[in-house]
């Protein structure tokens, strides 16, 4: 009896942890999912405007070069 009810028990883990791997899964997946996107609408983004990356990069490193620079004075 005692062994009939662990097998039952060990059962209903069992089927909750995979419903709970799979949740996981889903939820990953939507995450990269949405990371996808956003850097597709950037890159959309880029290609309609014309920008190079390395311009960007490189106002905004310019841009924090110089606001150091007054706070040091």
């Amino acid at each position: 009896m005692l062994i009939h009810d662990d097998e039952i028990r060990n059962q209903k883990v069992k089927r909750i942890q995979k419903v709970c791997r799979k949740e996981t899964t889903m939820n990953f997946l939507g995450s990269q999912n949405e990371e996808d996107k956003k850097r597709k609408t950037i890159s959309m983004r880029r290609r309609k405007e014309k920008i190079p990356r390395t311009s960007e990069k490189f106002s905004v490193k310019s841009y924090s070069a110089t606001h150091t620079n007054v706070e040091d004075m």
